[in-house]
């Protein structure tokens, strides 16, 4: 992203999620094999889950029934 990158976006978006009337869940997809990056994503509570690229077609239908 050129102006924002991923983690931007999150902490923007949890700071914003306490105004939200709805409660939201981000499912993150990267390409980040990092642990650290595992382990900082799991601080955020608005983020449901994440998944390492690629994602197969089994995982994505997981995903939307999840929240269907």
């Amino acid at each position: 992203m050129p102006i924002m990158d991923g983690w931007d976006v999150l902490n923007e978006f949890e700071s914003l999620s306490k105004e939200l009337p709805k409660e939201i869940r981000i499912y993150v997809v990267t390409s980040s094999v990092d642990h650290e990056d595992y382990k900082k994503l799991k601080q955020y509570k608005t983020v449901k889950d994440y998944f390492v690229k690629p994602i197969d077609r089994f995982t994505v239908n997981e995903i939307l029934s999840e929240v269907a």
